[in-house]
Parts: structure tokens; sequence; C-alpha cells
């Protein structure tokens, strides 16, 4: 009994020395661990425990720690402020230093991940994650493209901050985002709420919209912008006429549709978008009437096009050359002169876009051999817009309804329907 009285006795007086002696580390969760802190690093610090000074070294990151009190009085607080900051700009000095990350794809089926270090005509030196430094020739690669896409998207941190960009590298510690206004910036990855994708349009005062669901077409003609594979729509004109349109991959597409009981077309697009703001396409158009509709005959079409459009899915202008045969009365010819499409959209609003559109169209004299001449059509009004579809109101003018003083022209109505995948799930 004396004994265990004269070791309580001790522990009581002994123990201030033996903390003193130690680091105490206080994590985040509450917890104290009393031991001695061999090393700290940028990310973590590596330690052992108090009585174990023999044991295994222990690691434990910066951020899961509040603070250290070290045995010579010294402490190390790691709070928000003295901790990563939330956001960081990268200078100019050290922005050669980030690389954007790449996912390569050979024929064989080998898929590697990493930075690009060289990229040449014949090969590319490739560094990836495992491998290290590799030097490959094109002929072997199926496909090279950035990991985390090209795609625009919303970086929402948990105090409500919000950076718009693309993301080119990634990280468990930090995110680094290529922005239009600020340059490249990092970000700490344990600071993000939620990383969404942009599939729409930037106002001027950053409001984000979504996606224009009739961004491949005007009122009856295609623009050269590509839809994403599994887009696809459903068009309608006076009620009468029918057209499904449907993206089989991001660059070509296919349709057709029925004109009331007249007849019946079938279409193919093929499309690429050359950057941002030029887009180029081509395709066919076949179409026959079901019954005879001009003096007893049939009357068929089958044109081939080529495009060219220039701005976004919200603002654009799209200059179109078609050339192909005419069946009429039996007779089938080709076309003296290409049909021209000139036609352009300019969203004014979340809701609402300006739309017009223009041909001119060949007429030949049938009395005259080689004769012809272009009758233009011009149409003009506006698109309501919806997340899934669109509403036309506009009007069709030429100088014939000019002459007899129809200077509005006739009524133009129809709709499009949005349907397949889409990414916009938020205004």
């Amino acid at each position: 009994m004396k004994k265990q009285l004269l070791y309580l006795c001790l522990s009581v007086v002994l123990y201030p020395a033996f903390i003193q002696a130690q680091d105490t580390i206080y994590q985040k969760n509450g917890s104290v661990i009393i031991g001695k802190v061999i090393e700290l690093s940028e990310d973590e610090i590596r330690y052992k425990r108090a009585g174990m000074e023999d044991g295994p070294l222990f690691v434990e990151k910066k951020k899961n720690l509040e603070s250290i009190h070290y045995r010579n009085g010294s402490k190390d607080v790691f709070t928000t402020s003295s901790s990563t900051p939330a956001v960081s700009k990268v200078t100019a000095t050290s922005k050669e230093t980030i690389k954007p990350r790449y996912v390569l794809t050979l024929k064989d089926a080998t898929k590697l991940k990493g930075t690009l270090k060289k990229d040449g005509t014949r090969e590319i030196i490739f560094v990836d994650d495992n491998l290290g430094e590799q030097t490959i020739n094109r002929n072997i690669i199926a496909n090279l493209e950035r990991e985390y896409g090209n795609e625009e998207w919303i970086v929402t941190l948990k105090d409500g901050m919000k950076i718009s960009g693309k993301i080119i590298a990634k990280s468990e510690n930090e995110t680094v985002i290529q922005t239009k206004n600020l340059g490249i910036v990092k970000v700490n990855t344990e600071k993000i709420k939620t990383i969404n994708p942009i599939d729409g349009t930037i106002d001027k005062t950053g409001r984000v919209y979504f996606k224009n669901p009739t961004c491949g077409l005007y009122f009856l003609a295609p623009t050269a912008i590509p839809l994403k594979k599994g887009e696809g729509y459903y068009h309608n004109f006076y009620g009468l006429g029918n057209e499904f349109c449907y993206a089989i991959n991001n660059n070509a597409a296919i349709g057709g549709g029925l004109i009331g009981p007249l007849g019946v077309f079938l279409t193919a697009k093929v499309s690429k978008s050359v950057n941002d703001f030029a887009h180029v396409g081509g395709g066919v158009y076949v179409g026959n009437s079901i019954f005879p509709i001009v003096r007893g005959s049939n009357f068929g079409i089958a044109l081939g096009y080529c495009s060219f459009t220039v701005g976004d899915i919200d603002r654009n202008l799209t200059a179109t050359v078609a050339h192909g045969f005419i069946n009429n009365q039996n007779s089938t010819d080709f076309m003296s002169l290409p049909l021209i499409q000139l036609s352009g959209t300019f969203r004014v609003a979340k809701k609402l876009s300006i739309v017009s559109e223009n041909w001119f169209v060949p007429l030949q004299d049938p009395n005259i051999k080689g004769s012809s001449d272009y009758e233009p059509f011009i149409s003009y009004g506006c698109r309501i817009l919806s997340r899934r579809g669109s509403f036309d109101i506009g009007f069709l003018n030429t100088p014939t309804f000019w002459e007899n003083n129809l200077l509005i022209g006739i009524p133009y109505i129809g709709f499009v329907k949005r349907f397949g995948k889409t990414d916009d799930d938020e205004d």
C-alpha cells in the first residue's frame, strides 16, 4: 500500500515534466496525441507516439490538424487562414509548370494518363504517371484528349464562390482551372462543393442560360453546328410538315420526315467545329412527292449541300450552297444554278431569339432552254425558347408579295421539341 501511494505521488509530480518533454498534437475531431514530431512537410507531418520512441512512424495530413504545441513552448496553428487558401492565382513565372493532363489511347487499346511534353507531326513525347517518359509514333495513336475534356465547368466552393473555366489538372489536394478572365487558378479541392458542366450560355450579367434547344436549325434550314451524340429533335411547321433528326455521333446526324400527304424526304448531315466560332458541314437532301402534284407528274429533288457557320449556338450566321437534280414533269434535270441560303439567329434574352432565313432559288423558264434566274424568299421572326424546345412565329415574303402590297408577308408558325441526352439540368 505504501509503494502504490509512492508511485501515485511520483506520477503527480513527474507528469507535467513528462508532458513538457513531448509535443502535443490537437486534431480537428477533438483527439489529442502526445508524442514527438519528427518531420513537417507541406501537406503532412510525421511523428512518434509517446512511450513508443522505438515504434512505428505515424503520418497525419495537416488538413486534419488544429494545432501542434511543441515541448519548447512554440506552436503551429492550422486554421483556414494559415493553411492552404481556397483559391490562389498562378503567376506568369510559374504558369509553365502546370501542364494539362491527357488520356492517350493507342490502337491496341493501351491507355495512358499523364502530360504531353512534346507534340510533333510524326511522334509525341508523353509522360505517363506510371511508365514515365515515352516517345510514341503518331501512327499507333487512336485518340489523344484532355483528361477532363475541353468543356467549360462551374466550380462552386463551400462558401458560395463560383469559378468557371476548363479543368486542366486535378489531384487530391488541388484542382487547376483555366479561366477566361483570371488566367490559371488553383482551387483547394477540399473547399469544393460541386463541379457542374456549362451546357449553355453565360450572358453579360454572369447568368447561365440553358442550352439553345434549336442550335442546329433555323426555321427550316440547318446550321453547320454539330449536335452531340444522342441529341435530336422533332420539328413541325404549319402543322403539316414533320421532321426528325438524330445525331449518331458528335459529327453526323440523320433525319427524315413527311410533309402532310404530299411527300417524304430523307436527310443526312456531317459537320465539325473548327474552333468555338467556326463550323463547317455538308449533307444530302432527297425528297419525292407521294402523288402527282405538278401537271400530272410527281415532283422529286436530290441535293447535296455544304454549309459554313460563324458564331456560337446562340448568335450565328450561316451560308449554304446546294446543287443537284430536280425531277419534274417526268423529266430529271441538273439544276443550272445552285440554291443559296443565308440565315442568322441572335439570342436577345434567356427565352427569346430573333431568326432570319433567306433563300435564293433558281427558277428556270421551261420555254427557254438554259435560262435561269434567282427568286428571293425572305423570312424573319422570333423564336420563343424553353429548355426542351421552341415555338417559332415569323413571316415569309417574296417580290411577288411586295408587288401585291403584302408587305409583311404570309405568316409562318412552327415548333421544335428536343429529345435525347442533355447536360443542362440547372438554369
